[in-house]
């Protein structure tokens, strides 16, 4: 990769202020991924986010909650009580945190 042209794009436009987030796909949901990359990133950091697959689904749950509106941030009602209903504390203790 640290030769393809996607790869010298990035070091162009964005040089030394790269980062990777090595994410746990089989054991961990998005939503608990999310939490431990907040969890080393700067409070108000600025991102420009790159993923494709499973990284995709992290992405879209850290955007739900990078909306300036308070009030439209992460997960709404419905969502929220289907996961009640499928029993996933875990991921609602989360989606708290974050």
């Amino acid at each position: 990769m640290l030769h393809t042209d996607v790869w010298k794009f990035l070091l162009l436009n964005f040089e030394n202020r790269l980062l990777a987030f090595q994410h746990e796909t089989l054991t961990k949901s998005p939503i608990q991924n999310v939490l431990e990359l907040l969890e080393k990133l700067p409070q108000y950091a600025l991102l420009q986010l790159i993923s494709h697959s499973r990284g995709g689904l992290v992405g879209d749950v850290l955007a739900r909650f990078c909306n300036s509106n308070e009030s439209s941030q992460g997960f709404d009602s419905n969502e929220m009580n289907y996961l009640k209903k499928e029993n996933r504390t875990a991921d609602l203790k989360n989606i708290e945190a974050i």
